[in-house]
């Protein structure tokens, strides 16, 4: 959560100096080495924003947020990355 910048949105959506969010810097760099299909976006706190923003990306959401930390929503990532390489 953002809180302690001061904003009511998830920290991956605040704007930088370019006006670019934090989260567009990072897709369009991912971009450059993967497509979107492969892309999951960790989500949590305010995760219909992000949804509403990036609808053709998937989005794993790690609904203990409040409680937990960013280790733990990458290791839920990871976790659901891997079940997809073996599953294909």
């Amino acid at each position: 959560m953002g809180t302690r910048l001061g904003m009511d949105l998830p920290k991956s959506l605040i704007k930088l100096k370019t006006g670019k969010t934090i989260l567009e810097h990072q897709l369009e760099n991912l971009q450059k080495h993967i497509s979107l299909q492969d892309i999951r976006i960790m989500v949590g706190y305010k995760s219909e924003m992000i949804n509403a923003l990036y609808p053709d990306i998937k989005c794993v959401k790690n609904e203990s947020f409040e409680t937990t930390n960013t280790a733990r929503s990458l290791l839920l990532g990871l976790r659901v990355m891997k079940m997809r390489i073996f599953s294909s």
